[in-house]
């Protein structure tokens, strides 16, 4: 069960790259987030009913940042490298997100770092570095 995830990403990714090369990146990414947002919306009507909602600048800049820095960017980026690269080498950016974050992390929050977190980034990176050779 917990295959369906990577297995449905790999189908999208070779779709795209097959069929999406003359498609632009941005319109890759309308329809998909579109029904994604829709989604969502309905699950949070059904099963939020009762959560207030406070629309503070925070809320809304984080909101903003989202969508636009963490999707649109991002999503519009990778579809403009699909183009370009091998897949294989793309399907490494999810693991890759981490140890990006963690980073962020110690750098703009100066959260602790233990030994295990650094054990596993370097795991990470190693893979990631024998997928790319």
């Amino acid at each position: 069960m917990f295959l369906i995830s990577p297995l449905v990403s790999a189908l999208g990714t070779v779709l795209v790259k097959k069929y999406g090369a003359g498609v632009n990146s941005l319109r890759l990414n309308r329809d998909g987030m579109a029904v994604g947002a829709l989604l969502l919306a309905a699950c949070a009507l059904i099963g939020e009913r009762d959560a207030t909602i406070e629309w503070t600048p925070t809320a809304i800049a984080s909101i903003a940042y989202l969508a636009l820095i963490g999707t649109v960017f991002t999503f519009g980026v990778y579809f403009w490298l699909l183009r370009t690269l091998p897949a294989h080498k793309l399907a490494v950016i999810p693991y890759v997100t981490p140890v990006v974050a963690v980073l962020l992390g110690v750098a703009l929050r100066d959260e602790a770092v233990h030994a295990s977190t650094l054990i596993g980034c370097a795991t990470i990176l190693v893979g990631v570095v024998l997928t790319a050779r």
